[in-house]
């Protein structure tokens, strides 16, 4: 996908998305491919990279769960 696909998916403005893209590649968990003026990102193939990406990803959303069940008993910061 190009960075404006991407933008467009996750509605983001394209230099956001360029600048996790970058972070992302450095990291090895995207690779990039420039077509003449094009340039197109996906995951690695990597599959070690893949797992701690999925396993990232799982701790993730388990830690957002339990911040929005603790926000749920004491209350969001703008309700204070």
């Amino acid at each position: 996908m190009t960075i404006k696909a991407w933008g467009q998916q996750i509605n983001c403005g394209d230099q956001v998305v360029a600048t996790a893209m970058g972070n992302l590649e450095r990291l090895g968990l995207v690779e990039h491919q420039q077509i003449g003026d094009m340039s197109f990102y996906r995951l690695t193939n990597n599959e070690i990279d893949l797992r701690r990406l999925e396993d990232f990803i799982t701790w993730r959303t388990g830690w957002l769960t339990r911040a929005h069940r603790v926000e749920e008993l004491v209350g969001a910061k703008n309700q204070i």
